[in-house]
């Protein structure tokens, strides 16, 4: 019998477009009920599309999207699942009436929804949690930290669940084209003998690049001669993408900004192109962007306080950004030994084990209850 599962959350984003485009199966029909315009060319992910896009600015804008989610809510008809992505306050006012339209409810946090609000936001999703069959989380880490903050209240709801990584497979394809590290780095306009420094991977002030830039100005002494930091800005705020690309661009060091959003294809090529990547983020759940990183072999430096406990093999952590430079002279003084450490089958399998849609789809379609 077909599961009709109407996902609640922004259509166009790249994780709900992935999750609907990865865990099919011929008994599930998805509807979503979205905060944004659907993008033509996602349109035919889904089965219907309800819209609370309202094309008013401001205060007037969020009226109108609260009016036309309660409006959706109330006329659709009943479905078998419910699943909420990325939970919001809009979703924790209209619980009960959500509730009563589902056979089952599920709450997927993402990160950012749970860590980056304030305890006030946090206590109004008990409405919400109170009311779900299952809350997914992705990570040890942020589990801990939940049912912590929840005083255990939903351990008999919590799943330990994640969204998956399709890059991983494209990078494989890649690889097997025979495409090399330094045919790579010529489509990016790097130098192909370059040792190439990835610092972060989009255009958000949590990214803290001046922080970075400051740190790989002091290790000038002991980076390799052939550095090459690359700074990708494909997304996220215009404006600071601006500043970050005259900053870096007055900051003497070698390398460039790359501001086209790239394809999975791109992304990538762009990954096998570099040799370590620095993701010093103020918050994150899991970085799957960090992981595509590791899984092309790059040595990964990344701050200790985002607990990323499943990667503690494969990863170096730093206590503080200050601590940036010291560390970096510490990897070149021995770089071999460092390299090693993320380009082996050993990691690319833990990766595709826990990280993989192959793997992650068929936990999806047992918490649907689909075989």
């Amino acid at each position: 019998m077909g599961k009709k599962v109407l996902i609640i959350g922004y259509c166009n984003a790249y994780f709900r477009r992935e999750f609907v485009r990865n865990v099919v199966h011929e008994q599930i029909q998805y509807d979503v009920l979205s905060f944004e315009k659907c993008d033509e060319k996602y349109r035919n992910l889904y089965n219907r599309v309800y819209t609370c896009a309202s094309p008013f600015k401001g205060k007037i804008q969020a009226l109108m999207t609260y009016i036309l989610f309660f409006i959706h809510i109330l006329t659709v008809g009943h479905y078998d699942i419910i699943h909420i992505h990325s939970i919001k306050e809009i979703e924790s006012l209209y619980a009960p009436l959500i509730r009563k339209k589902c056979d089952k409810l599920i709450c997927t946090i993402y990160g950012s929804d749970y860590m980056r609000v304030t305890n006030k936001v946090r206590q109004q999703y008990k409405k919400l949690f109170d009311r779900a069959d299952y809350i997914t989380l992705a990570t040890k880490t942020i589990t801990q930290d939940f049912n912590q903050y929840y005083k255990n209240r939903y351990l008999d709801k919590i799943v330990r669940l994640s969204m998956a990584i399709d890059t991983f497979r494209v990078i494989d394809q890649v690889i097997q084209s025979g495409s090399n590290r330094e045919e790579l780095k010529s489509l990016f306009g790097i130098p192909r003998d370059s040792f190439v420094i990835t610092v972060g991977y989009n255009a958000t002030r949590e990214q803290n690049h001046t922080k970075i830039f400051k740190q790989l100005m002091e290790s000038k002494e002991w980076l390799p001669s052939n550095y090459f930091v690359v700074v990708p800005m494909g997304y996220g705020n215009a404006a600071y993408r601006e500043r970050i690309v005259e900053e870096f661009n007055h900051s003497g060091l070698n390398g460039k900004c790359l501001c086209e959003f790239y394809d999975m294809e791109m992304i990538a090529r762009l990954r096998l192109s570099s040799e370590m990547m620095i993701q010093l983020q103020d918050t994150d759940l899991i970085s799957a962007s960090m992981m595509e990183y590791i899984y092309t072999g790059n040595i990964v430096v990344t701050g200790a306080w985002l607990n990323y406990t499943e990667l503690n093999e494969y990863i170096e952590e730093i206590c503080s950004i200050e601590a940036l430079s010291s560390k970096l002279k510490e990897i070149f003084s021995d770089l071999e030994q460092y390299c090693t450490k993320t380009r082996t089958e050993k990691c690319k399998k833990y990766l595709n084990d826990n990280f993989s849609w192959l793997e992650v789809k068929k936990k999806w379609l047992m918490l649907y209850g689909v075989e």
